[in-house]
């Protein structure tokens, strides 16, 4: 017969390796998180029009200048995010309108820089092919 100590024992421990089995097992938080009612927000045609004038404006960046960039030294890997998890909008509101705190204090090599990142972003995004995706999108 099962003592009462013996089962709170057997209890206590069991709860213990599942915690530690969902402490170990979890996958690694992505340092971009999702985009969810800041995504929804407008974007000021002016805005627009500044970041169209500098797609026009600006070359190409070669994916291998974007995987060699300061965003990959400084903050992220290769492996933490994908230009086409997101949207244009979403890409813009990351790191336009909301300023993504850490391209402030990045020190760009030149100017452009930034730019040239937002644009290949832009570019390479889940819709930049103006495919829109989800519910209640209409052209």
């Amino acid at each position: 017969m099962i003592k009462p100590y013996q089962f709170r024992a057997f209890v206590i421990s069991a709860v213990l390796m599942m915690v530690c089995l969902a402490v170990f097992t979890s996958k690694p938080i992505n340092a971009l998180t999702p985009l969810d009612e800041e995504a929804l927000i407008e974007l000021s045609p002016s805005l627009m029009e500044e970041i169209e004038e500098k797609e026009k404006s600006l070359p190409p960046l070669p994916q291998n200048e974007f995987k060699n960039a300061i965003c990959f030294k400084r903050c992220h890997t290769e492996k933490d995010f994908s230009p086409s998890q997101k949207t244009r909008k979403q890409w813009i509101i990351l790191i336009e309108k909301n300023g993504h705190a850490i391209f402030r204090k990045i020190p760009w090599e030149s100017p452009e820089q930034k730019d040239q990142i937002l644009i290949y972003l832009l570019r390479h995004a889940r819709d930049a092919n103006g495919i829109k995706e989800g519910i209640g999108i209409w052209d």
